[in-house]
């Protein structure tokens, strides 16, 4: 490609590139929606949209030859779903094949999986369009054309493509390849240990283990610390959130900052006022099942990993750009609108008019007091 149509395809894409986001983000969150209803266990989900630096460097490539980048890369917007066992991934296969116009020659479902003379330790991936029925609601409508990529791993799957992905193309596929062979023997064993995990944990649940190692209770699946300790059994309430950024204020100032940071319309407000938006608070991650210090901890943590909680206060902040200058927004109500946007796969089959949700969010917005 010439340099003047890289120039050019660059350019296309930095005006498209918030809509890829936006599509990703909205394209995730449906994947957890679409998953949810299966009863499995995730380990996570994640996803990915190509930086503009990224894009240019693939259609600068030697050889690289595309007519239209937009339509021929499917990983612009990509949602990776892992699993721990590899018994789901025909399931959420399915899942995936039902409710997406999948693009089958450019993808490799659960069927093509057990081809015998693949190479390495082979996972699902599908590039796809929404369904026609989905791309006709209006919400929808502007990702009609998008193409996009679901992967759908185990973790080992997911440790093989990672750690395969920095061996040079050349030493991996040339003929004869030592490092070919010897990738192949260990995707082997990757595969035989995932076969293995799936049988312990079938004969774990057919037995009588209901606890850790040495008898120490698990985790709650929520992240919170064990039933057991002081931190996990406390209540949400407003008193104790009050207790909690006290005890910790950084926790509080971390958030503040990255909504500053993104634009987002922080005002000064009184302490009648603050107190209201505390107990909303106490709300909404009551409804989103963080019913602990603990569990709150963790979820915290977890949207600072990797920008997780900035990425989904900057698509508010994009979703509302126009209106959201009129918003009243203090300390709390930053951590509001992180839990109604990073837990809405849980808050939306929760009924926000009885929890309170719904008038917090309009006090936010300044349409109550």
């Amino acid at each position: 490609m010439d340099a003047q149509s890289i120039g050019e395809w660059k350019d296309r894409y930095i005006r498209k590139h918030d809509l890829y986001v936006g599509y990703t983000e909205r394209l995730k969150h449906l994947v957890q929606d679409l998953l949810e209803n299966l009863g499995l266990e995730l380990f996570h989900i994640e996803s990915s949209t190509k930086s503009i630096e990224r894009f240019v460097e693939e259609i600068s490539e030697p050889g690289a030859e595309y007519a239209d980048p937009f339509a021929e890369m499917a990983d612009l917007s990509c949602v990776r779903v892992i699993l721990y066992f590899a018994e789901d991934l025909d399931k959420v296969a399915a899942v995936v094949e039902e409710e997406f116009q999948t693009v089958r020659e450019e993808s490799v479902p659960f069927d093509d999986m057990q081809d015998p003379d693949a190479y390495g330790y082979r996972s699902i991936e599908y590039s796809l369009y929404l369904s026609r029925a989905r791309s006709d609601l209006r919400e929808w409508q502007k990702y009609a054309s998008l193409k996009a990529r679901i992967q759908v791993r185990t973790i080992l799957q997911n440790a093989w493509s990672a750690i395969t992905e920095k061996f040079p193309a050349g030493a991996v596929f040339q003929p004869k390849s030592l490092v070919k062979r010897k990738l192949g023997r260990m995707s082997a064993l990757l595969e035989e240990a995932d076969e293995g995990f799936l049988t312990l944990w079938e004969f774990v649940k057919q037995g009588p283990f209901s606890s850790g190692p040495r008898g120490v209770s698990a985790p709650s699946r929520t992240g919170g610390a064990p039933a057991g300790s002081p931190l996990g059994s406390v209540s949400l309430t407003a008193d104790t959130l009050e207790t909690f950024f006290r005890t910790s204020p950084e926790r509080l100032d971390f958030w503040v900052g990255v909504a500053r940071e993104i634009g987002l319309p922080l005002v000064e407000s009184g302490a009648d006022y603050l107190r209201k938006s505390l107990e909303n608070l106490a709300l909404i991650l009551v409804a989103a099942d963080i019913a602990t210090p603990a569990a709150l901890d963790a979820f915290l943590s977890a949207m600072a990993t990797e920008s997780r909680g900035r990425q989904h206060l900057l698509t508010i902040y994009r979703s509302f750009e126009g209106e959201i200058a009129g918003w009243r927004i203090d300390a709390y109500s930053v951590l509001f609108l992180l839990v109604l946007n990073a837990k809405w796969d849980v808050l939306q089959h929760k009924d926000l008019v009885a929890y309170g949700i719904k008038t917090a969010t309009d006090r936010i917005k300044g349409l109550s007091h």
